[in-house]
């Protein structure tokens, strides 16, 4: 089991409740709780909300330019933007349901 810093923690809950996933209750029984069921909410929301991006770039806009770089778009980048594609279909497919009944 991984033991996270409370600090770490909070500012999770924080970017995950400002995207709208989660909500708080506050008092001696308060906490967080989600804001709509299990199977409304996907990977690609937690990711987006916490990440902003499902990936990242394979040629980041600073380094177009760097030594090895044979021009932008090279066929690297092309594949590098299905790829993103690609995961940003598959995460938007599993919702916390599906990861919960894996579990």
């Amino acid at each position: 089991m991984q033991h996270l810093p409370r600090k770490y923690i909070e500012q999770i809950f924080l970017k995950l409740r400002h995207k709208g996933l989660l909500n708080a209750s506050h008092g001696a029984a308060g906490g967080y709780y989600l804001s709509r069921p299990f199977a409304e909410i996907t990977l690609a929301d937690v990711i987006h909300a916490v990440d902003d991006e499902v990936s990242s770039k394979f040629c980041p806009e600073n380094e177009r330019k760097n030594e090895y770089c044979s021009g932008f778009p090279c066929g690297f980048s092309r594949i590098w933007d299905e790829i993103t594609k690609d995961l940003e279909s598959y995460f938007n497919s599993i919702t916390l349901e599906n990861i919960l009944s894996k579990l």
